[in-house]
Parts: structure tokens; C-alpha cells; sequence
């Protein structure tokens, strides 16, 4: 009897017009919206190339002084080709960030957008589409399933069968959830197709086996929102109630609700973390070394005497962003052989104390300055990922964003391997004896950056990205298994009366 029950919810569903209509509109959305996702992706991928080519070729390929030389080294993270699927906020947030000894990755800048202000808009992609569309068709199968029926008195007739309710329920749930995946599965495989259709994207077993559990996770998003609509069903009188009740909840869960959460989050960080503050703090730090420099530089008598140190106007006013900060110079052309020997080694020893104080005093500066700053901020995002859980549109991005590799999550993990590859410079600069070298400060010494180690941002397991995405997958199954059982609970005392 339940398959019996299946089979005609699933026809009965097909043959509506609000399937073709959704289907219209899923695949036109996908369409249009993958297109636009694909050139963008390209787009950022081409800056992304190309401004790592001139990294390779202006700054890893130079010849000079090592102080010099170092100045730029910067690390690169590359546009996920999964954010076609679901952008998260991979097209906001920076991807290049300077690595240097002198200063620790707190932020990146902007490559690959050429119009930053355009990243406020939200991008239709597949993700949104899922939420908008697919949920609303889910709340408009579900919203009459129990109480239409009642209305037109096929439910009195169906249960005067030698049928349960919790068949006729389950059957019902099951038919009309049959054809949601239907149709989520046939959005997904036109984004593929479109993806795969597309040069600038290659997709590979690992990509492909993410885009799975995105659908598994839409399709979580999907029985969410049927599980609310069919309680909704049940919970009232009329079919036009319903209705309304279901659109007001669809509006407030995926329109208003995500996007106040995210304004509220934003305009309370404002208040509480003050970027304005760190910068100040930072500048008082870099005041304070550049005096200690100018100190000394004074009592090794190298300013004044040989004027090759350029220490003093450029650290000490605060230039700390200057090259000059870092002194390069070459000896005087008139200076005797044997004093010019004792300046050597009085100036290579200074420069290897300088340095090595210089990468102490920018870990204080990350300590004291910005590693508040950058807790408070992880602390603020996790209340916002927290409270986005409360819809199931919320959980359902941010699930599809961390599986993709886009979320927020990826890119505390690439400043994170910036930094970690500025520990693994500062080490090299050590055991190759870099700041101790003459190499280092004379800009008549040619060097070479041929044996630096280069910046490999690291992969992103699947494991990871799972582990990001638990919690939000969690909730949605909850709230679906929640929401059905209560659905259940009350079906059992359903009154049939008119």
C-alpha cells in the first residue's frame, strides 16, 4: 500500500505546474548563473597567473642585495574552482599577502577583482539557487500535502482504506521528496555539465567527490525545508494558511534572517574591534625599534662616520614600508683597505643583530598588535556561523562553503601558511648565514633568491573540510528528523473533520 501511496504523490507532483515551473526555472537559473560564475572564476584565475608569473620574473629572478631582494616575497592563494558551485566568500576575501622576516602576514589585498566594490553583491550560484528556488518548491509540495487534502476530503477517503497514518504519511513524504531529488540531481548535473563544458575549470575525482557531498548536503537542505512545510501542513486548518505561513517563513529564513545576521555580526565587530587601534599600536612598536636602531647604529660609529647605514630618517619617522629601512649601502670608493676591512665585519655583525631583532621585534608587533585583533575577529565569526545555524538556509551555505573551499575557515588556514612560511625563511635566512653576510647590506655584492624556498599553499584535505562542515550538517539533519517526527507526532492525532 505505501509503495501504492509513493507512486501517486510522485505522478500526481510531476504532472503540476509548479514542478514545471521550477524545473523552468532551476535549469535557466543554473544556466545563466553558472555562466556568469565560470567567467568570473577565469577572470580571477587569469590575475591570479599572471601576477604570480611577474612575482617569478620581477622578484625571484632579480639580482641585488639580499636585503633588497627579500623586500617583496609574498605568498598566493589560488580561486577555488569549486566556488562555480558555492562562492562562500571566496571572492571578498584577499589572496596575496607580502612574507617577509620584518613583518608578520596579518592581511591580504585584493587580486583578481578589478572592481572590489562588486564583491558586496551576492553571486548567483548554484548554492543560492538550491536555497531560493529548491526550498521554495519544497515548502509549496509540502505546505497543502495534509490540509489540501482535507479540504477536498480525499484524506477522510484515503484513510477509510485498511491503510495506517504513518503510511499515508511516509508515503506522501516520500513521494513528493522522491521527485525534490529528482529535480535537485538534475540541477546539479547541469552545473557539471556547464563546468565541464568550460576550458578554464578541470575538475578532478577529488573536486567531483566535494560536488557529491554538496548535493548530499542540498539534498539535506531540501527535506528540511519539505519536513517544515509538511508540519506546517498538519499544524493547520487550511490550505491557503499554509501557504502563507510557508512563504513568510521562506522570506524570514533565507532572505532577512542570514543577511541581518551578517550586518548585526559586522556592525558589533566594528564596535568592538578597531583596526585604527592596532595601526596605532603597530606604529608606536616600529617607533620605538627604529630609535633603537638609530642607537645602535650611533654607538658602532658607522652613521656618522661612513654615512653607508642609512638608519635614521626612514625607520625612525616611520617608514617602516620603505626599502631604505633596511640600509642598504656600499663602502666609500676613498676608504683604505685595512679600515675598510674593520667596517666590514663592524657592519655585517650589525646588520646580523639588527635583523634578527628586526624579525623579534615584528613577532612582538604580531603579538601586541594584531593578534588581538585577529582572535577577536575569529571569535565574532564563529557567533555569526553559530547563529546562521538557527536557518536552515544559513547551515546549508555554510556547509556547501567549507566543502567547497570557500569559506571563511580556508582562509584563516592560508594566513596561517603564511606565516608559517615566514618561519620557514627566517630559518633559512639563519642557517644560510644571510644576515651575517656581507651579501646582505652591499648593494656592489650581487646575490641570487635560486635556492629560496618557494611558498606551496597547502591542500585542504577532505577530512578538513568535513570537519568544518560537520557541525552545520548536524543541524540540518536535526532539524529535518526534528521536524518530521513532530509532523508525525500530530498526523497521529489529526482531526479529519471539516
Amino acid at each position: 500500500m505505501i509503495l501504492a501511496i509513493v507512486r501517486k504523490e510522485f505522478l500526481q507532483a510531476l504532472l503540476t505546474l509548479r514542478f514545471a515551473v521550477g524545473l523552468i526555472l532551476c535549469v535557466v537559473a543554473v544556466a545563466a548563473g553558472t555562466l556568469a560564475m565560470i567567467e568570473d572564476y577565469d577572470s580571477r584565475r587569469e590575475a591570479w597567473l599572471r601576477q604570480v608569473a611577474e612575482y617569478d620574473t620581477e622578484v625571484l629572478e632579480k639580482e641585488g642585495p639580499y636585503a633588497r631582494l627579500v623586500w617583496d616575497l609574498q605568498a598566493f592563494r589560488e580561486p577555488r574552482q569549486l566556488a562555480v558551485f558555492s562562492v562562500g566568500s571566496d571572492r571578498w576575501q584577499g589572496n596575496q599577502v607580502r612574507v617577509t622576516h620584518h613583518e608578520v602576514p596579518v592581511r591580504s589585498q585584493w587580486l583578481g577583482v578589478s572592481n572590489p566594490y562588486m564583491v558586496l553583491f551576492r553571486t548567483v550560484d548554484l548554492s543560492l539557487i538550491v536555497q531560493i528556488i529548491l526550498g521554495l518548491l519544497a515548502l509549496l509540495f509540502a505546505h497543502d500535502a495534509v490540509c489540501g487534502e482535507r479540504e477536498r476530503g480525499t484524506l477522510r477517503l484515503m484513510l477509510a482504506n485498511p491503510v495506517a497514518r504513518d503510511q499515508v504519511l511516509l508515503g506522501k513524504a516520500a513521494g513528493h521528496l522522491g521527485l525534490l531529488m529528482v529535480l535537485l540531481a538534475v540541477t546539479y548535473v547541469v552545473g557539471l555539465l556547464f563546468v565541464q563544458a568550460s576550458p578554464a575549470l578541470h575538475l578532478g575525482a577529488g573536486e567531483v567527490g566535494r560536488v557529491a557531498l554538496m548535493l548530499a548536503a542540498s539534498g539535506l537542505y531540501v527535506a528540511a525545508m519539505y519536513a517544515a512545510g509538511l508540519l506546517l501542513s498538519i499544524c493547520t486548518r487550511r490550505s491557503a494558511t499554509a501557504l502563507v505561513l510557508a512563504v513568510f517563513g521562506w522570506l524570514l529564513g533565507v532572505a532577512v534572517y542570514p543577511n541581518v545576521v551578517g550586518f548585526g555580526v559586522d556592525a558589533w565587530a566594528r564596535s568592538r574591534l578597531s583596526v585604527e587601534s592596532a595601526e596605532d599600536l603597530q606604529g608606536q612598536l616600529h617607533e620605538s625599534f627604529g630609535e633603537w636602531i638609530g642607537r645602535r647604529g650611533e654607538r658602532e660609529g658607522l652613521v656618522s662616520e661612513w654615512g653607508v647605514v642609512n638608519f635614521g630618517s626612514s625607520v625612525s619617522t616611520g617608514g617602516w614600508d620603505q626599502p631604505r629601512g633596511y640600509a642598504v649601502g656600499s663602502l666609500p670608493e676613498d676608504a683604505e683597505e685595512a679600515d675598510a676591512e674593520v667596517k666590514v665585519r663592524q657592519l655585517t655583525s650589525l646588520f646580523a643583530d639588527v635583523e634578527q631583532q628586526r624579525s623579534a621585534w615584528a613577532d612582538r608587533v604580531w603579538r601586541e598588535a594584531w593578534e588581538p585583533l585577529e582572535r577577536g575577529m575569529k571569535e565574532l565569526h564563529a557567533v555569526a556561523a553559530g547563529l546562521s545555524l538557527l536557518s536552515p538556509a544559513g547551515a546549508h551555505g555554510r556547509a556547501t562553503a567549507a566543502l567547497a573551499r570557500t569559506d571563511r575557515g580556508d582562509y584563516w588556514r592560508f594566513l596561517d601558511s603564511a606565516r608559517g612560511y615566514r618561519g620557514q625563511l627566517i630559518a633559512f635566512y639563519e642557517q644560510e648565514g644571510w644576515f651575517g653576510s656581507r651579501e646582505w647590506w652591499d648593494q656592489t655584492r650581487t646575490a641570487t633568491l635560486e635556492h629560496l624556498p618557494r611558498y606551496r599553499e597547502p591542500g585542504g584535505s577532505l577530512a578538513e573540510s568535513l570537519a568544518r562542515a560537520s557541525a552545520p550538517l548536524l543541524v540540518l539533519a536535526g532539524f529535518t528528523a526534528a521536524a518530521f517526527l513532530a509532523a508525525y507526532q500530530r498526523f497521529r492525532r489529526y482531526d479529519l473533520a471539516a
